[in-house]
């Protein structure tokens, strides 16, 4: 009888030993935050001129009519269809599409924009912000880290505006397209083109 008292009151200490030591409950983690806010390029409510300047001093003004693209708080990217270029001159699209872009290997051309540290979540609605954007260009195979001067804009509607407050020089040796620039002087028949193309573009994008 004391062996078996003595063994139920071993059992029962070791139980208590037992819940003193156990672990304690570890709560869950709190939900992650949410994503980021996004947002899709407004076509329509885009735009991208370039100039192309000959003979000195003559100026022309062209552009790009189709524009896709999306963006977060940390990064844009915009893609350009080459082949909408518009010069208001359907020979001369011929003939930059053919000539010039290579279109049938190289399609598009790609923008990707690092928003990183620009605080663009934190925007309110009509508040603006210019700054130096850090962004790469894709185009005809090349591929280069550029800057541009830009406005970024929160509207009211949650849109998000990114405009150049000043032309992007493009400049086409740095992307293959010389021997296309003077293909194209050539068959204009001119004595000079600028290899370098001032860019201007005013993006529109919706919330997602």
């Amino acid at each position: 009888m004391r062996r078996l008292l003595s063994i139920l009151l071993l059992a029962g200490t070791l139980v208590a030993c037992t819940q003193q030591t156990s672990e304690p409950t570890v709560e869950a983690a709190p939900a992650a935050a949410m994503s980021p806010a996004a947002w899709v390029l407004d076509n329509n409510g885009s735009s991208l001129y370039f100039l192309s300047i000959k003979v000195e001093h003559v100026v022309e003004t062209h552009s790009f009519t189709s524009l896709s693209g999306q963006a977060d708080t940390t990064s844009a990217t915009v893609e350009i269809d080459l082949s909408s270029v518009d010069t208001a001159v359907a020979l001369r699209d011929e003939r930059m599409l053919d000539v010039l872009f290579e279109v049938a290997s190289f399609a598009l051309a790609t923008v990707t924009a690092d928003l990183t540290g620009l605080a663009v979540a934190d925007l309110s609605p009509g508040e603006s912000v210019t700054t130096e954007l850090a962004f790469n260009l894709d185009l005809h195979g090349a591929s280069n880290d550029m800057t541009a001067a830009v406005q970024l804009t929160q509207l009211a509607d949650g849109a998000l505006r990114i405009q150049t407050t000043s032309p992007v020089n493009v400049n086409a040796g740095d992307f293959s397209l010389v021997d296309g620039v003077n293909k194209l002087r050539e068959l204009a028949g001119l004595p000079s083109v600028s290899y370098a193309v001032p860019v201007t573009f005013n993006l529109l994008f919706n919330p997602a």
